[in-house]
C-alpha cells in the first residue's frame, strides 16, 4: 500500500504465481456460488478480488460496492473497499470508509493511508497501536513503521522492526523491501559504508529490482565519468534521466562540455519534461557561447513550464548575447525574489502532488503530500544553478539549516515538469511527541519477544512557571524552571503573524526569564529541550489572554469557553463593525475565506483531544496591516478514529 507504482512494478513479479487450473477452478466455483445467492457478501468480495487480480479494476470494485450494498454495517466488506482504494492511492476514500471502526486491522490501513497523504505523526499512532495481528500482516506493520520511523528521522526506533527473520525471509518480496529500509536507516545516520553494503545484499537477492542500482549509484557516485560509464541503463526512463543529468554535471565540471551535453540530452530524451535537463544543455550552450542554440533550447524547456525562473535567467542571457533585449513580457532572474515561497506556474500534465518546506524539530525537510505514488525524486537547488538529486523513497529528504529559499523540481510520471520555489517557514511546527515502540510487548506477536528489554529517556521535561513581572513599559517578563538540565526558549507569535524564537539561558540559581515584548506580540509560548531530545511545549492561559485583551480586535470562541465538547467551535470577533474583514486556520497555512464584519463562524478543529491553536488573521478598513490573534481551544472529543476520515 504504502509502496510508490515503481517499486510495485518491481515487486509485483515476485508474488508466487498462481496455476491457472486452481484459477479456473476458483472461476467455476464463484459462478455457482453467485448462482445459489447473488448477494452473498463473503461471495461477492471473493469474486471482486477475482476480477481485481486480472487488473479489471471497476468490475472489482462494482463487486466490492455490491458486497457493502448487502452488508453495509461489516467490517470485512469495509476493509475489502479500503485494501482496493489503497491499492489504488485513493487515501481519503480508504480512511472514510473506515471511519468510526476500531481494530487492529483498521488501524493497519489508516496507517497506510496517512503514510500515503505524509501525515507520518498520525500514521505512527495508527500503526502502533494495529496490534495484535496474524503474522503475515505484522510483516506489513514492522514494514510501514519502519518507513514511518525514518520519515520522522529515528533511524534506532526504524531498526526496531528490522527483524533478522525478515531480511532472510523465503519471501523476496519481503527481503527485498527490508533490505533497502535497512540501508536507509544507516544512510540516516550517516553510515554511507553500511547502507552500500545493505543495498548490495538486496542486490544480490532481487538483481530485478531496478531502484538497487540508482541507490547504490547516488551513494558511491563514479567520480571518473566514463563514456561506457555514461551509457549505463536503469531500464526506467525517470531513472535514467536522473543519471544522465547526474553524469552531465560530472563532466560539464572535468571541462569536458560536449559530453556533458550529450548528457543533458539524453536526460531530455528520457525525460522530454525535464527542466533540469534543459537548463543544464542550456548552460552548456551559453559556456560554449553558442547563443541561438542556447536560446532555442530555453524556449523548449519553457515550453514545458512558463514560469520556470532559472530558464527565464537564461533565455534573457541568450537574447542579452544576440542583441535582442529580453523581448516583450520577458522577465530577469530578479523575479524569483517576487515568487519566493510561491509555486511556480504547473504548465504540467494534471497531477495532486504539493510540495512545502517545513520546519520540523530542527529538521528542514522537503514534504511531498497527496500525489506520490509516481514520484521518483526531487532536484534541488539553493540559486537555481548548481542542482542535487535527492531520490525519494518514501521519507521526506533534510536540507541545512542554512537553508532560506530553494528550488524544488520533482521528477515522475505525470509530475515532471512542476517547479516550486519555497522559502523557509517561519512557521515553529512543533516536534512530534514521540510515542515510543512498544518495548514493553509480552505478547507472542512481539518483535522482541525474548530479546533484552531496552529502555530510553522518553519523557519530556517539565516546565513550570514562576510568575511573571513588568517592571519596564511594554515589556512583560516571564520567569520558570525546568525539571532537568535543558535548552529553553519563547515561541512568540509577533502581531504580523511571523513566529519568532528567543533564546533563553538559565540564571545563576538555574531558572530561567525570558521577555515578551508586549505590543508586538500575538501569541506566547514556552518550550524546553532536554539531553535526551525530548520536547516540552507550554502556554500560559493568563500571558495569552493579556496579549489577547491588548489587540485592536478580540475574538472569542463558544461565547468565552475554553473548552468544546466537539471539534466544530463558534468564532466570533469581539467588536460590532462592518469594517472588519477576518479569517480563520487551524496551521497558518491553509485559511478559510475572508468573513466580513461580525458575524459568527462555525470553525472545526484538527482531530485529537486537548489543546488546539486557532490562528486569527484581520483587517479593519482603511488600514494596510493586517493582524493576528490566536485563541487555545481544548477539545473534549474521545476518540481521534471516530472523526478520521471526515477531515
Amino acid at each position: 500500500w504504502s509502496e510508490t507504482t515503481k517499486r510495485r512494478n518491481d515487486l509485483l513479479p515476485k508474488l508466487p504465481a498462481v496455476a491457472t487450473i486452481k484459477i479456473q477452478q476458483l472461476q467455476g466455483r464463484l459462478l455457482r456460488l453467485l448462482e445459489l445467492d447473488p448477494g452473498d457478501p463473503a461471495v461477492l468480495l471473493i469474486t471482486g478480488n477475482y476480477h481485481y487480480f486480472y487488473r479489471q479494476k471497476q468490475t472489482a470494485l462494482w463487486y466490492y460496492q455490491q458486497a457493502q450494498k448487502f452488508a453495509p454495517d461489516s467490517e470485512s466488506v469495509k476493509l475489502a473497499l479500503a485494501d482496493f482504494y489503497l491499492d489504488q492511492w485513493q487515501s481519503e476514500q480508504a480512511k472514510e470508509t473506515l471511519a468510526g471502526l476500531k481494530s487492529p486491522a483498521v488501524s493497519l490501513r489508516m496507517g497506510a493511508a496517512c503514510l500515503q497523504l505524509g501525515e507520518y505523526d498520525l500514521a505512527l499512532d495508527y500503526l502502533l497501536n494495529a496490534d495484535p495481528l496474524p503474522e503475515e500482516w505484522q510483516v506489513i506493520r514492522a514494514k510501514d513503521l519502519c518507513r514511518t520511523y525514518l520519515a520522522l528521522g529515528e533511524p534506532k526506533q526504524a531498526d526496531v522492526w528490522i527483524r533478522p527473520e525478515y531480511l532472510e525471509s523465503s519471501s523476496i518480496l519481503c527481503g527485498t523491501l527490508f533490505w533497502e529500509l535497512k540501508g536507509w536507516s544507516a544512510w540516516q545516520t550517516g553510515d554511507l559504508k553500511a547502507a552500500l553494503g545493505d543495498w548490495l545484499a538486496g542486490q544480490r537477492l532481487n538483481s530485478d529490482y531496478k531502484l538497487w542500482e540508482s541507490n547504490i549509484q547516488w551513494v558511491r557516485p563514479d567520480h571518473n565519468v566514463s563514456l561506457a560509464n555514461a551509457t549505463k541503463d536503469f531500464h526506467d526512463s525517470d531513472l535514467n534521466a536522473a543519471f544522465e543529468i547526474t553524469q552531465g554535471q560530472a563532466l560539464f565540471k572535468d571541462g569536458q562540455w560536449s559530453l556533458a551535453y550529450e548528457q543533458y540530452l539524453a536526460a531530455i530524451h528520457h525525460d522530454h519534461r525535464s527542466l533540469v535537463g534543459f537548463l543544464g544543455a542550456c548552460t552548456v550552450k551559453l559556456r560554449k557561447q553558442e547563443y541561438a542554440e542556447a536560446l532555442d533550447l530555453a524556449k523548449q524547456g519553457l515550453a514545458v513550464n512558463q514560469d520556470f525562473e532559472p530558464l527565464l535567467a537564461i533565455r534573457a542571457q541568450a537574447y542579452q548575447k544576440l542583441g535582442q533585449g529580453q523581448g516583450q513580457g520577458q522577465r530577469n532572474g530578479a523575479a524569483k525574489e517576487q515568487t519566493a515561497g510561491k509555486t511556480s506556474t504547473l504548465n504540467t500534465e494534471k497531477s495532486l502532488l504539493k510540495v512545502s518546506l517545513n520546519n520540523i524539530a530542527g529538521r528542514l525537510v522537503i514534504l511531498p503530500q497527496d500525489e506520490t505514488k509516481n514520484l521518483v525524486g526531487f532536484w534541488v537547488s539553493a540559486q537555481g544553478k548548481e542542482w542535487q538529486w535527492y531520490p525519494w523513497w518514501g521519507s521526506p529528504p533534510t536540507l541545512p539549516e542554512t537553508v532560506s529559499k530553494v528550488w524544488v523540481v520533482p521528477t515522475g510520471s505525470g509530475i515532471s515538469g512542476m517547479a516550486f520555489y519555497l522559502e523557509k517557514p517561519k512557521t515553529i511546527v512543533e516536534p512530534l511527541q514521540m510515542v515510543p515502540p512498544p518495548y514493553q510487548y509480552q505478547g507472542t506477536d512481539s518483535p522482541l519477544v525474548n530479546q533484552p528489554q531496552i529502555q530510553f529517556d522518553t519523557a519530556p521535561p517539565v516546565i513550570t512557571l514562576l510568575g511573571e513581572s513588568m517592571d519596564e513599559p511594554g515589556i512583560l517578563h516571564l520567569h520558570w524552571s525546568v525539571s532537568e538540565d535543558a535548552n529553553c526558549w519563547l515561541q512568540l507569535l509577533t502581531s504580523d503573524g511571523s513566529w519568532r524564537e528567543l533564546a533563553v539561558s538559565a540564571a545563576s540559581d538555574g531558572t530561567y526569564i525570558g521577555d515578551v515584548p508586549l505590543d508586538a506580540t500575538a501569541f506566547c509560548r514556552i518550550a524546553a529541550r532536554d539531553q535526551a531530545g525530548n520536547v516540552s511545549v507550554i502556554t500560559d492561559k493568563a500571558v495569552n489572554n493579556r496579549l489577547r485583551a491588548s489587540a485592536t480586535v478580540s475574538f472569542n470562541v463558544n461565547n468565552g469557553e475554553a473548552k468544546s465538547a466537539s471539534r466544530w467551535i463558534t468564532i466570533k470577533p469581539g467588536i460590532s463593525t462592518l469594517d472588519l474583514r477576518w479569517a480563520v486556520s487551524n496551521d497558518q497555512l491553509a485559511w478559510s475565506s475572508w468573513q466580513p464584519g461580525d458575524t459568527a463562524m462555525t470553525w472545526r478543529l484538527n482531530p485529537g483531544v486537548g489543546a488546539h491553536l486557532v490562528f486569527i488573521r484581520y483587517q479593519i478598513a482603511g488600514t494596510a496591516q493586517v493582524c493576528y490573534q490566536v485563541i487555545e481551544v481544548v477539545s473534549a472529543v474521545p476518540d481521534i478514529q471516530s472523526e478520521v476520515g471526515t477531515k
